[in-house]
């Protein structure tokens, strides 16, 4: 794993609170031993900005998956498969599914980076939850939906199909007369 993914609970590095964020392990191993664990702790001032900022804030290769602080949107859950992180949100109480695509080191002749590989056409208000079938061995997911006036669903879905491949599945199961 080239990337750490991490879920703030409160700001950091210049990220509010509820931010998901993808940093390169390599890279942000090396800026954690600059500072001391009791300057980060203390979110000691360098140059007006906190150490954690002024180590991560800038780093190379930090790709920011969903950013914090909205008043209307929240990030539900997240999960990841072989090739693709996603991201389960809530925008004005709709659910609704982003995909983003890993792409390895080899590929780019540097660090690998995750780029976003696009969102559900609309959100629904429904609950929504993904996981993986084998995040190690392929893109597929259980994805579980429930509503209202729909009883829980389980489907397999292929995250390399994108959100297209959940549109797909929702039409198979409104064509089947199932939920």
């Amino acid at each position: 794993a080239d990337h750490l993914v991490v879920s703030l609970k409160s700001p950091w590095a210049g990220h509010p609170a509820g931010s998901l964020i993808a940093l390169p392990t390599r890279p942000a191993l090396q800026a954690a031993q600059v500072a001391t664990k009791s300057q980060v702790e203390a979110q000691v001032e360098v140059g007006g900005r906190s150490v954690g900022e002024a180590m991560f804030g800038s780093l190379p290769g930090l790709t920011v998956l969903f950013a914090g602080g909205q008043e209307r949107r929240s990030l539900q859950s997240w999960t990841r498969t072989k090739n693709f992180l996603l991201l389960a949100t809530l925008d004005n109480v709709k659910s609704r599914v982003s995909f983003w695509r890993y792409v390895p080191c080899e590929k780019l002749g540097g660090c690998g980076r995750f780029e976003p590989s696009g969102d559900e056409a609309a959100g629904a208000i429904r609950g929504a939850s993904l996981r993986a079938v084998d995040d190690d061995k392929s893109d597929l997911l259980w994805w579980t939906t429930n509503s209202f006036t729909r009883p829980s669903t389980l489907a397999l879905a292929d995250a390399a199909r994108g959100p297209a491949g959940l549109e797909l599945r929702a039409a198979e199961q409104t064509l089947e007369g199932g939920a």
